[in-house]
């Protein structure tokens, strides 16, 4: 039986691996958080991370190829927080999904990059269900994002704010499509 840990997860040293094995990170917590805080490179092979919050703290992600999926639903906090974060999958997939009822879920801060060549792609997306000023997606003021390859960012507001919420935020698209979709039940779907 487990427990009463919140679950918590930290990544403070590098990970690398040659191999097109699959890398796991599940947090079982109801609150706890993945931190993210130093790089993790992969030859090829997929990184999984799913808990109540994950964030990708001033470092690296690099499948080379791999899938990324990140899966959070929000439990005591921002469900996924990018800050100073580059996601490179080359011709992989990344996954970013989140969904919270009670804050923001998914939130830019600082410089971030996210790439994807040939066949690769991104899909970002956040839905937020709860009754206080929080949109589904953040972008901080001063966040500054530069997509490559073709990515999709939707969030979705089931309550009485925002989709997509931009403060003064610096979006660079170097190539590739990048699609952005925001919906609010009654409020902005994207500002």
């Amino acid at each position: 039986g487990g427990g009463a840990q919140s679950g918590n997860i930290t990544v403070q040293n590098p990970i690398t691996w040659a191999s097109t094995r699959q890398l796991t990170l599940n947090s079982t917590g109801t609150t706890g958080i993945i931190s993210i805080n130093a790089p993790i490179t992969t030859g090829g092979g997929a990184l999984t991370v799913t808990g109540p919050r994950v964030a990708v703290n001033n470092t690296s992600i690099t499948t080379n190829g791999g899938a990324l999926t990140v899966t959070a639903s929000g439990g005591g906090g921002t469900a996924i927080s990018l800050t100073g974060a580059t996601l490179d999958v080359g011709s992989g997939t990344g996954t970013l999904t989140a969904t919270t009822s009670t804050t923001t879920g998914t939130a830019f801060s600082g410089i971030n990059s996210i790439t994807s060549t040939g066949a690769g792609s991104f899909s970002i997306s956040a839905t937020n269900s709860a009754a206080a000023a929080n949109p589904a997606i953040r972008f901080s003021d001063g966040t500054q994002l530069t997509v490559t390859g073709n990515t999709s960012i939707s969030g979705s507001d089931l309550s009485s704010y925002i989709g997509i919420l931009f403060g003064t935020t610096n979006l660079v698209n170097t190539s590739g499509n990048l699609t952005i979709t925001g919906s609010s039940v009654s409020n902005a779907g994207i500002q």
